[in-house]
This record gives C-alpha cells, structure tokens and sequence, in this order.
C-alpha cells in the first residue's frame, strides 16, 4: 500500500496516494515511512496543519531518527533523487517546521 501510494504520488496524485497512506497506516500505525509520505502528500495539497501533524507523530514514533535517515534511500540513489526533489524539498521544510534535528 505504501509503494502504491508513492506511485500515486509520482503520478501527481497526490490525494489518492494519501488514501493508500491511509491504508497502509490503518494495518501498521507506526510505520515511519507511510507517516513521511502521507506528510508530503497532504502538503502537496495544501493540508499544512494535517503535514505538520504527522510529522510530529513521525517524530514521536522515531525519536532519534534524523532527517538524513529518513532521506537515506531517496538521496542515495539518482533516479529517487532527481524525480523526488519535490517531495524532499516538503519533508525538508516540515522536518524544520517541527524543530529540525535538534
């Protein structure tokens, strides 16, 4: 559901791919990365207060986790890095909206 829910999102689908989010969290409430990409989706559309929220949550479930960590896999591959530019740019500013690493 998560892996549908980011091809959603690369598809410019931002409201489906934060349903498939959803979903994936309604079976596995913590799971950090449905928690990072139903951010990015609800900025996408403009829901900030809803972003800023499960960042927060995101947060809660991981703390001591970095933003690095969380960006990892995006970051360290190039075809991830230049076709998700977007969403990193939004989780980037969530992360700090939410206190950044410290």
């Amino acid at each position: 559901l998560m892996l549908l829910g980011i091809s959603l999102y690369v598809e410019g689908q931002p409201a489906e791919a934060e349903a498939a989010f959803d979903r994936s969290l309604a079976l596995h409430p913590n799971f950090g990365a449905a928690l990072w990409w139903k951010a990015v989706a609800a900025a996408q559309q403009g829901h900030e207060q809803a972003a800023t929220a499960t960042v927060v949550r995101l947060r809660e479930t991981e703390p001591g986790r970095s933003i690095d960590q969380h960006l990892r896999l995006l970051v360290y591959y190039p075809v991830f890095r230049e076709r998700l530019a977007g969403a990193v740019a939004i989780f980037r500013r969530l992360w700090d909206a939410t206190g950044g690493d410290a």
